[in-house]
């Protein structure tokens, strides 16, 4: 999602004033929200409340490292070793 923010916020998108003016007012609020859910005030506060409010495992990559979502001591309990097989053909 950050990827996709950015790329519609990027130099190029933003100078195509004639297209944004053809854009249906559903599709220039979702922009909005989109903007608002990824503004980086705060440390990301909009974005880690609407990450509280989804079941896992059904949220799904936003490209953002969960270090800047999660405190420390949560990601480190997530980890796990697991057994790497190398005899993969």
């Amino acid at each position: 999602m950050a990827g996709v923010v950015a790329g519609l916020n990027s130099a190029p998108i933003t100078r195509l004033k004639r297209t944004k003016e053809l854009l249906s007012a559903k599709t220039v609020s979702l922009k909005a929200n989109l903007d608002a859910t990824l503004d980086s005030t705060k440390n990301f506060a909009n974005y880690k409340e609407m990450l509280k409010t989804i079941n896992p495992p059904c949220v799904p990559f936003f490209g953002m490292p969960s270090l800047l979502i999660r405190p420390r001591r949560d990601v480190q309990a997530d980890i796990r070793i697991l057994p790497i097989r190398l005899d993969i053909h």
